[in-house]
């Protein structure tokens, strides 16, 4: 019995005069054969992919790194507008007191002579 080589160009003709089946799956598999990829394609892409991950992770890693510095940054900035504005309100809760202590002895200074002269009077 005579051995066949499904790779040998001319091999679906062969099969085709014993069994048209098996002639149909020979000339998918001789359909398909040119699209595969060589062990050396494939070893060519994983390095590809591999630099190219790296590459990716090298960038995601610089993106973070100036993401990270921008909320430092902005971290700073806050913790700089809040002792403005706590130097702000601590300023006019002192003008707030002093206005209010001084309206005090405006109003008990213009107001102690008339209790003075009621007392007295």
């Amino acid at each position: 019995m005579m051995q066949m080589n499904p790779y040998e160009s001319g091999a679906a003709e062969r099969v085709a005069r014993t069994d048209t089946e098996m002639a149909a799956r020979v000339q998918a598999i001789e359909a398909v054969l040119p699209t595969l990829a060589t062990r050396a394609q494939l070893e060519q892409l994983r390095g590809e992919m591999k630099e190219g991950f790296g590459e990716l992770r090298a960038e995601m890693k610089e993106g973070l790194g100036a993401l990270r510095a921008d909320m430092y940054k902005t971290h700073g900035d806050l913790r700089v507008d809040m002792r403005v504005m706590i130097a702000s309100a601590m300023k006019w809760s002192i003008g707030m007191a002093v206005s209010l202590a001084t309206l005090g002895v405006t109003v008990i200074v213009a107001i102690a002579p008339l209790i003075t002269t009621r007392l007295h009077g």
